[in-house]
């Protein structure tokens, strides 16, 4: 009988499903469909790996993602349910708490400096902001999820030619975005104890300091420097891109 390694477990498998962890012999590498299977799965398995997968993306996010891309299923939480489950919780806080989210945050500044790139005066009771960023506003989750491909295509370009195609970046970008906005949440609650202004900027700069962290884990090859100027380079496309949209949703909102 043919007999094989789980990917999971390193278990010995000899049928369609590992004897020790359950997990799948057919797992292999990531697709869209891979994708979007394991978020339905993991509506119904919630409790499967979530601690777990919080603990090892804070202490081994590059070894962690890497060991899923490659097949270790089973063990740890679904990416994209993961950031669902987090971006829900940072929205529930935020709210508990009587403060904005960051994109809540990020429309009220862009809106306030609108005025001179489209030429509109946001005193006007006739320029009233889009329907589709307050609805994304309200549903921040979605929100998320929606703006991962775009993160994705950044770190994608900025880090072409090493180790990783854009589906992986997906993947990496699930996880990584999922881990920041539980540290947003964590230093909401921080905050509505202490109640520092300090504490205020806390979020931006743990958040990103946690993107280089879990970049530099993740890209091992090549040049550390230019490792580093290439998250750097991600983080300024991903910006610009979403600058851009929010801009050309204002133009389109002010022409109708």
């Amino acid at each position: 009988m043919h007999t094989m390694k789980c990917k999971n477990c390193n278990g010995i498998v000899r049928k369609n499903f590992c004897s020790t962890c359950g997990q799948s012999t057919r797992v292999g590498k990531i697709t869209f469909k891979s994708i979007s299977q394991d978020a339905f799965q993991g509506i119904f398995y919630i409790k499967n790996g979530f601690l777990f997968t919080v603990r090892e993306l804070f202490l081994r996010p590059g070894e962690t993602i890497q060991n899923y891309l490659d097949g270790q299923r089973k063990r740890y939480f679904k990416p994209m349910v993961y950031v669902i489950v987090l971006s829900s919780l940072y929205y529930i806080s935020v709210h508990l708490a009587g403060k904005t989210t960051l994109f809540e945050t990020l429309i009220s500044g862009l809106i306030e400096n609108s005025e001179s790139i489209i030429n509109i005066d946001i005193n006007d009771d006739k320029v009233k902001v889009p329907g589709i960023l307050i609805w994304f506003s309200k549903n921040h989750a979605y929100f998320t999820l929606l703006t991962i491909p775009l993160f994705a295509l950044a770190s994608f370009i900025s880090f072409l030619g090493l180790k990783a195609n854009y589906l992986e970046h997906i993947v990496l970008n699930l996880y990584c975005t999922a881990q920041q906005t539980l540290i947003y949440a964590c230093f909401i609650l921080i905050n509505t104890v202490f109640r520092s202004e300090i504490l205020d900027y806390m979020p931006s700069i743990f958040g990103g300091l946690y993107l280089f962290f879990v970049y530099w884990k993740f890209f091992k090859n090549g040049n550390r420097f230019f490792n580093v100027l290439r998250t750097i380079t991600a983080c300024i496309i991903s910006i610009s891109i979403s600058v851009f949209a929010f801009v050309a949703v204002l133009i389109i909102s002010h022409l109708n």
